[in-house]
């Protein structure tokens, strides 16, 4: 990357002017609104085929265009004192997996590009927990050490996207901070996220069913404020945004009993999702319905994902709303 010279600008609005890429998106609307509320000056950055509507009706400013175009990034990001870049593909789908690293690559040298020309405040990058990997035992993961390699669509295009984010903070010194949230949930999910779709397959079925293994959930308005008070911070690091360590089958009979329903549950094996997941695949049954899964997530079923957020807290930017109230915010998507 060239060491562009850098573009001064003048910000006499009394309104900080934040640019939020992914702003359609679960975390980036509910940051749009947490922005609002904060006296921010909200521009979301969205794709012209966007359902921005209820954006709007917030008082958020729309600016059209893609991640992907330089020209068009950096375009809406002239004079403004902040972006926050949770644009991403969130989906596990193998279909999607070229298009899925396409975004995250090139959205991230973008990012960076424009935090390195323009005379930005403060960039935030939203990661992702998934790029730690998992565990094999119930223990929280204190080192912050990433991942090798991943098969995973997502998983990989957060680690490709990680990697080229930390190499041009460290080259340029680059005004930016990295966020790595893990399972988000909770309000204002109106195109179901994988993490809320997890939740609502636990209550839809007659009794519950739960697999060997633990997650680690957060409220995404806990994610939203931590990240408006990181904003204001001068020091650029890393932080692990996580909050409550479940087991799986914990977390079904909750998110059941929360539902009404009942709490009985049943144990699956990791072998009984291969054996489907291979049914599916052999007798082409795709063109019917897609397989919730694919095969490196069954593959990582009765691992642990925990986290240790001690960092966050520590620095007094992460207060975790309680677990029920967080299940219950996110039920009310269904």
């Amino acid at each position: 990357m060239k060491n562009y010279s850098v573009e001064k600008r003048n910000f006499n609005n009394s309104k900080k002017k934040v640019l939020v890429t992914g702003a359609t998106g679960h975390l980036g609307f509910n940051l749009c609104l947490y922005l609002i509320k904060n006296n921010f000056n909200v521009f979301a950055f969205c794709r012209k085929n966007s359902n921005v509507n209820k954006l709007k009706n917030k008082n958020v400013k729309i600016i059209y265009g893609d991640v992907k175009n330089y020209t068009e990034f950096y375009s809406a990001a002239i004079g403004k004192n902040f972006i926050i870049h949770a644009a991403a593909i969130y989906s596990h789908d193998e279909d999607l997996r070229n298009e899925t690293l396409k975004t995250a690559k090139k959205s991230a040298e973008n990012f960076c590009k424009i935090i390195n020309k323009l005379d930005i405040e403060k960039g935030i990058y939203i990661s992702s927990v998934s790029i730690l990997g998992l565990n094999k035992k119930p223990i929280k993961k204190k080192k912050l050490s990433i991942i090798e390699n991943s098969e995973d669509p997502y998983v990989k295009s957060k680690l490709e996207s990680y990697k080229i984010i930390k190499k041009e903070i460290s080259k340029y010194n680059l005004p930016v901070t990295i966020i790595l949230p893990s399972s988000m949930i909770g309000l204002n999910d109106y195109r179901i996220t994988p993490s809320s779709s997890n939740i609502r397959n636990m209550m839809k079925t007659i009794i519950g069913f739960y697999v060997d293994g633990g997650i680690n959930i957060i409220n995404i308005k806990d994610v939203c404020i931590s990240i408006i008070q990181i904003l204001l911070l001068k020091k650029n690091t890393t932080y692990v945004l996580s909050g409550y360590d479940i087991e799986v089958k914990n977390l079904v009979k909750e998110v059941r009993f929360l539902a009404g329903r009942s709490i009985f549950s049943l144990k699956l094996t990791k072998n009984f999702f291969l054996i489907i997941y291979y049914i599916h695949k052999f007798l082409g049954l795709k063109i019917m319905f897609k397989f919730p899964l694919n095969i490196f997530q069954i593959k990582n079923i009765g691992k642990f994902s925990y986290f240790d957020n001690s960092k966050a807290k520590k620095d007094g930017l992460l207060k975790l709303t309680s677990l029920k109230t967080t299940l219950r915010e996110c039920l009310e998507n269904f």
